[in-house]
């Protein structure tokens, strides 16, 4: 069981209640192991990441990193939920990616040298696995075929990221909302344990208006919601109000 000195902003070993170094070098080979791109990695290569790994723990509302920071770490969701999004001119910040237990954040700019392009908040208290950048590239570049396989998953998801903020920009509130209920749904299932107001904050919408959203769904049987928790009744209409007209 991971022990979680609750200090933000600083870095802290994976602590195993009564356990050694050996079990702790375990759990972070186990993490790794799940994690997009190092599934086949062998068990000496991710012995050798896992050594040069440490834990971060983030309280709900924390900043991962911002937009525009020098990426220093590359960071690997363990436990919680990560919202990464990216801010407009006139400060309206739009989710373009969720961070689930596995995903990398924002990686491809450890290989780029460029400034971080999205923000990290832990929408829920959250674990994070930290690489130092330069362990992380020189062991990617160590392994060709990692690199390849890195590489192209990261690469994969920043046109993702790129092309849901260009969706959601066009996008009206109502769209987004039902969009990322769906998207919520297929990760977590039928219940989801959020309130209106981090709905709102997820999709850059008013909380009146997803209030007022909310009510509209609650009318037509596809959600249910009580305080700090919203069940999906009718996924299949849900996915439908995804892809057409909202009023329809």
């Amino acid at each position: 069981m991971i022990q979680r000195p609750w200090m933000p902003g600083q870095i802290f070993l994976l602590l195993i209640k009564g356990g050694s170094n050996n079990v702790e070098l375990n759990q972070k080979i186990a993490i790794l192991n799940k994690t997009l791109g190092f599934e086949e990695l062998d068990p000496d290569q991710l012995a050798n990441l896992a050594e040069l790994s440490s834990i971060r723990f983030y309280k709900k509302g924390e900043y991962i990193f911002h937009e525009g920071d020098t990426p220093r770490y590359f960071k690997v969701v363990v436990e919680g939920l990560v919202k990464l999004s990216k801010s407009t001119e006139s400060g309206k910040a739009y989710t373009a990616v969720m961070g689930w237990p596995g995903d990398t954040l924002n990686a491809v700019t450890l290989f780029e040298d460029l400034p971080r392009f999205l923000s990290a908040q832990a929408i829920r208290t959250s674990t994070i696995l930290c690489l130092k950048k330069t362990d992380f590239v020189d062991f990617v570049f160590q392994h060709p075929t990692v690199a390849l396989r890195i590489i192209k998953i990261l690469g994969h998801l920043v046109q993702t990221s790129y092309e849901r903020i260009l969706d959601m920009v066009a996008e009206k509130a109502e769209q987004r909302i039902i969009n990322m209920l769906f998207m919520l749904y297929k990760k977590f299932g039928h219940t989801l344990n959020f309130t209106n107001q981090e709905l709102a904050d997820l999709v850059g919408a008013t909380t009146e208006t997803t209030i007022r959203i909310m009510g509209q769904l609650r009318k037509q049987g596809i959600v249910q919601s009580a305080r700090g928790r919203i069940q999906i009744a009718d996924p299949v209409a849900l996915e439908k109000l995804g892809r057409g007209p909202f009023w329809a």
